[in-house]
């Protein structure tokens, strides 16, 4: 057959003689498929941060006529392959479906992409997405102070305060300075 539609088919042979002798073929099925299928990533969306090793990566299929399997690959900092996972289990005429894959990595910053296949041998690389996973709070070092902590100081002399402030995956954002003098003073330092 030529120029078939994209579809499903069913295709099976009977041949008979002219003495009634009968014989079948099973039925097989054939996937006409020119259509390659789609993802989107749902969760997490590029350059995540989170404090949690444990995440589910889940993303959207379609296409026109099955979806036969879906891959996670994530690749660390050092462009290390440290997880492949295939999702397994679709049946033929599953179009459309949500999945996830729920996997526990280390601190580090890592890049993540599914791959799909259709029923047809069809396929579907999504683009890249960034995931930094810090379950270690900031370092504060060297804290220093001018006047030092015994002087007895006039009202309005300057303090000036010094500090070093570390994280190995994920950039400091906010730092609080909080004196006391019978209350609490905030002071955010951006």
């Amino acid at each position: 057959f030529t120029g078939l539609a994209e579809g499903i088919y069913y295709l099976n042979a009977t041949a008979g003689d002219i003495i009634g002798e009968v014989s079948n073929t099973s039925t097989r099925l054939i996937v006409l498929d020119r259509t390659n299928p789609n993802i989107t990533l749902n969760f997490y969306s590029n350059v995540t941060h989170v404090k949690n090793q444990t995440q589910n990566y889940t993303l959207n299929l379609t296409d026109n006529l099955g979806i036969a399997n879906a891959t996670i690959y994530i690749y660390n900092n050092s462009n290390y392959l440290v997880n492949q996972t295939t999702i397994v289990g679709y049946t033929v005429g599953t179009i459309v479906t949500s999945s996830g894959v729920i996997i526990v990595l280390v601190d580090n910053i890592y890049t993540w992409f599914y791959e799909t296949f259709d029923w047809a041998g069809n396929f579907f690389i999504s683009g890249n997405n960034t995931i930094t996973i810090d379950t270690v709070a900031p370092v504060i070092s060297g804290i220093t102070y001018s006047p030092n902590a015994n002087a007895s100081l006039d009202p309005g002399v300057v303090i000036s305060f010094n500090a070093t402030l570390t994280d190995v995956w994920a950039a400091v954002n906010k730092v609080v300075l909080e004196i006391y003098n019978a209350t609490w003073n905030n002071f955010t330092i951006k």
